[in-house]
């Protein structure tokens, strides 16, 4: 099972390789903002990504995307599928995960070609996530 594992670790980390930064935070900024405002805990999650990548946040901040405005012809599928978690991660950050918010992930999803089906995968498995995080914190703390 060890060489399995790193087998999918390689994998894994090789295709991080062909991650695509610019259209990663063009998306995000899209989505943080598909309720008409972008919350002070969403920015904080954008300028917290984009210190971990080194990323000038500020100048697509100020460009006020539409999704029209992105070039996903060549963008790998492991950004497509990052930009998908990390946006529905920014849609329930501000505790509310609004229809507007999720309208807009599913309409990225189609555009990037993510079916609808793997989204809500997505979605689950996040949910999954973060209540064990919580259990263990609970469990911690008690």
């Amino acid at each position: 099972l060890k060489g399995e594992e790193v087998m999918l670790n390689e994998k894994y980390f090789s295709a991080l390789n062909s991650f695509d930064s610019d259209s990663y935070f063009k998306l995000l900024v899209i989505v943080a903002g598909a309720d008409g405002n972008i919350c002070e805990s969403e920015l904080a999650f954008l300028q917290d990504q984009a210190k971990l990548m080194d990323y000038d946040l500020q100048a697509v901040l100020n460009k006020g995307l539409n999704l029209s405005d992105i070039k996903v012809q060549g963008i790998s599928i492991v950004t497509k599928k990052i930009v998908i978690r990390d946006c529905i991660s920014l849609a329930h950050i501000d505790g509310v995960y609004d229809k507007n918010e999720s309208e807009k992930i599913q309409e990225i999803g189609k555009t990037l070609g993510i079916v609808p089906e793997d989204i809500d995968k997505i979605n689950e498995w996040l949910l999954e996530y973060w209540a064990i995080i919580e259990k263990g914190e609970e469990l911690l703390t008690a």
